[in-house]
């Protein structure tokens, strides 16, 4: 079949096969390097800001803290302080809806639901020390503030499902971005070996082209040689072909054959 089709037509099959290899290698390429990109994507929206947010709540549950000690030690600016303890709240509140809307396997929910409980006990906490406070109970404000007595209970129950859920974040990135370098490796190598192959393929296609070219054509020089040295008998070349090259070397058959017969009648008279 190969034999009997045209020139063009076989440059173009060949050139064909080649763009049809590459063309492959770059959807396998374009599908890996849409999966990376989700990966990375989920990396940021469901690791990257929920680590940003698991701060936020550390941050400001910390300072809520620690303004409960300045609520202690300056009188002066204690309603000062109450509010930014409220705003603070608010964020801690804030920030743990939108960690809510991530990406959260089993166990983080269980960690959640931990600092769910403990989180408006330790508010509480907070304000019934601001209460004593106010009230000049500052003995007993200052020991509930000490560790095994309420307040203190309050924060080092938020703090252990808090510091699991940042533990288990960290983790998790680690992992996505283990996962995303190896989706990088294997496009890499998608890429170099695209490249191979289509050299690779481009070689054997062309050689095998030249082959089926310059083969039969230089059977026709020699069958031209062989007449001009007065062989007029010659063997059937390539039966079958219908390219161009089958054209010639019919051609050069008729060729043969008429000289051939020309001699006959030339020696016959």
């Amino acid at each position: 079949m190969f034999k009997s089709m045209k020139l063009r037509n076989k440059l173009i099959t060949a050139f064909g096969c080649v763009s049809l290899v590459v063309i492959v290698m770059a959807v396998i390429s374009h599908e890996s390097a849409e999966d990376m990109h989700a990966l990375i994507e989920s990396m940021y929206q469901d690791r990257v800001l929920a680590l940003e947010q698991l701060g936020a709540i550390r941050i400001n549950t910390d300072r809520m803290w620690t303004d409960a000690h300045r609520y202690i030690l300056v009188p002066d600016l204690r309603q000062t302080l109450a509010a930014e303890v409220a705003q603070a709240g608010h964020e801690v509140e804030k920030q743990i809806g939108l960690f809510k809307g991530t990406y959260l396997i089993e166990e983080e929910k269980e960690w959640l639901a931990k600092f769910d409980l403990a989180w408006p006990v330790y508010k509480k906490a907070i304000g019934d020390l601001f209460v004593m406070l106010n009230q000049g109970a500052n003995k007993e404000a200052l020991e509930s503030m000490q560790e095994g007595h309420s307040v203190r209970n309050a924060r080092n129950a938020i703090r252990v499902p808090l510091d699991n859920l940042l533990e288990m974040q960290i983790h998790e990135s680690e992992e996505l971005h283990e996962t995303s370098s190896r989706h990088y490796t294997f496009i890499i190598y998608c890429n170099v070996a695209a490249s191979l192959v289509s050299v690779v393929l481009s070689l054997l296609l062309g050689w095998f082209v030249a082959r089926s070219i310059t083969k039969p054509l230089a059977r026709v020089v020699a069958m031209f040689d062989r007449m001009s040295d007065g062989l007029l008998d010659q063997e059937v070349l390539d039966e079958g072909r219908g390219d161009e090259i089958g054209q010639l070397i019919q051609s050069a058959r008729t060729i043969a054959s008429t000289i051939k017969a020309v001699v006959e009648d030339t020696r016959s008279v």
